[in-house]
């Protein structure tokens, strides 16, 4: 976080005008940093969701595959790529 700062005084009266725009440059350079590191975690936490859809859609799907009556692995697995592919958008 950012520290306490104090700032001279300038002869004139006030703070020195050239350790305040110093202050208020390195107080943007950090607000910058942040905005673009929060865009970042945005982008991964909706990628993560998506995943996640595709898993969950993927678990479903299997589990009513499961139900309506006995399927091998390999069926589960073609299941699973289709779902897949619809994701990344190449369905076939």
């Amino acid at each position: 976080m950012v520290e306490e700062r104090s700032f001279k005084k300038s002869a004139l009266g006030g703070f020195n005008r050239k350790d305040v725009i110093a202050y208020i440059e390195e107080l943007m350079t950090m607000i910058q940093t942040l905005r673009a590191e929060n865009k970042r975690k945005d982008e991964r936490i909706n990628d993560l969701e998506r995943k996640l859809a595709v898993y969950e859609e993927a678990c479903s799907a299997s589990s009513v595959m499961k139900s309506e009556e006995e399927i091998d692995s390999e069926s589960i697995f073609n299941e699973i790529d289709k779902i897949l592919l619809k994701y990344l958008g190449k369905e076939e």
